[in-house]
């Protein structure tokens, strides 16, 4: 199973909490085409990865998205970072997964390592990373100087 705090580490890049909404378009393969869901959250991001939830309430989704994860595959994760006028598109690849059934379905959060080949696609990401880098310094010497 996976551990948030022994993976916490694996990233290069600070890392932050979040919470937006998300699409997801996982890809198989050119012959099998894309398994698409519309109601993903992000959970956490950096400039290399972003920390995903999905609800699957549907026994049939849960059976298809079980079968899209069973190793790594790539993936397109669209959002819309607050500030920005157009949904961006982050290219990458599954690296794990942890998933939980419930009695009204099942619930996956998975991790996403990002496609560094993919350059201007990550511009609206770095900038909203730029500004919670910000939020964060500003809280920390807030948090400092009440001491």
């Amino acid at each position: 199973m996976w551990d948030p705090q022994g993976a916490a580490d694996r990233r290069q890049s600070p890392r932050y909490s979040v919470k937006l909404p998300a699409g997801v378009k996982i890809i198989s393969s050119p012959m099998t085409g894309a398994f698409a869901m519309k109601s993903a959250t992000i959970c956490d991001l950096s400039a290399d990865g972003v920390g995903l939830t999905i609800e699957v309430d549907t026994l049939t989704s849960r059976k298809e998205f079980a079968k899209m994860i069973v190793r790594r595959r790539n993936c397109i994760v669209t959002c819309l970072f607050p500030g920005c006028e157009q949904p961006s598109e982050l290219h990458g690849e599954i690296m794990w997964v942890e998933p939980r059934v419930t009695s009204n379905g099942a619930w996956f959060r998975f991790g996403v390592h990002l496609d560094q080949r993919f350059p201007g696609k990550t511009d609206d990401l770095k900038a909203y990373l730029k500004t919670l880098a910000a939020r964060h310094a500003g809280e920390a010497v807030k948090r400092i100087e009440r001491c």
